[in-house]
């Protein structure tokens, strides 16, 4: 199967939104299928090698950069990199920006629609609909369940199986099984824990923010409570471990 993934991320970055493009890339080449990717901007001029070393990903794949007008909010490269795929002939539309997704299921072609936050702006609600009503629309990947949850609330829909399928952001265990034992064994790791941790209160602000958002001054004081004592259960596993 021919997969377009079209996406909005900085390439390279270290942010997470561009990791889990790259990672999702390399995951359908390890299904066997064939994947092109479609990145807004200039090509950074960077090597297939640095790539690789920079996202712990082992196969190439196609990459096309695609310029737009800042003014247009992307959705002039939205527009292209749809049109691309098409000429490509993909037989699959993977997407994170919204305007992408409500424009290819509009026009019947097979969507996947990634989604981390709800939808915003202007034209997100708008947009969002757009997605769900197209003819296109395979499937909803939300980040969490109570993002789905919240969801189906606001937009007065059912987000259920198989349509909806939860696809939470997760750690690379084959990356990380290969440099943690050795630096958890010199006791190097709080480094790494303390990004764990960070992880851990962002889901828990995200979760509790979209439950009991009415409570918000004490959702804050819950959050930070948790993160000290997990922080100082860290900081005492840390100085065990040396």
């Amino acid at each position: 199967m021919r997969i377009a993934c079209i996406a909005t991320s900085e390439v390279p970055s270290r942010k997470a939104n561009s990791i889990r493009v790259m990672k999702v890339c390399q995951s359908f080449i390890d299904l066997g299928h064939s994947v092109r990717l479609w990145l807004p901007g200039r090509s950074p001029g960077i090597s297939w090698g640095d790539l690789i070393d920079h996202y712990g990903i082992r196969d190439r794949f196609p990459i096309r950069w695609l310029r737009g007008v800042d003014k247009l909010h992307r959705y002039d490269f939205c527009l292209l990199a749809v049109l691309d795929a098409v000429i490509w002939s993909a037989d699959l539309f993977y997407f994170w920006p919204l305007q992408g997704a409500a424009l290819a299921s509009r026009l019947g072609l097979s969507t996947i629609l990634e989604i981390h936050d709800l939808p915003g702006g202007r034209f997100g609600p708008w947009l969002f609909r757009n997605y769900l009503r197209g003819s296109g629309a395979c499937r909803l990947l939300p980040i969490t369940d109570a993002l789905r949850i919240w969801l189906e609330r606001e937009y007065k829909t059912s987000l259920e199986a198989p349509f909806t399928v939860v696809s939470p952001l997760a750690a690379d265990i084959e990356h990380d099984t290969q440099i943690c034992p050795q630096r958890m064994r010199r006791g190097e790791n709080l480094d790494w824990r303390r990004h764990s941790l960070l992880a851990i209160l962002d889901t828990c602000i995200l979760v509790e923010g979209l439950i009991c958002f009415w409570n918000w001054p004490g959702v804050i004081r819950r959050c930070v409570s948790f993160g000290l004592e997990v922080n100082q259960r860290l900081l005492s596993g840390g100085a065990n471990a040396s």
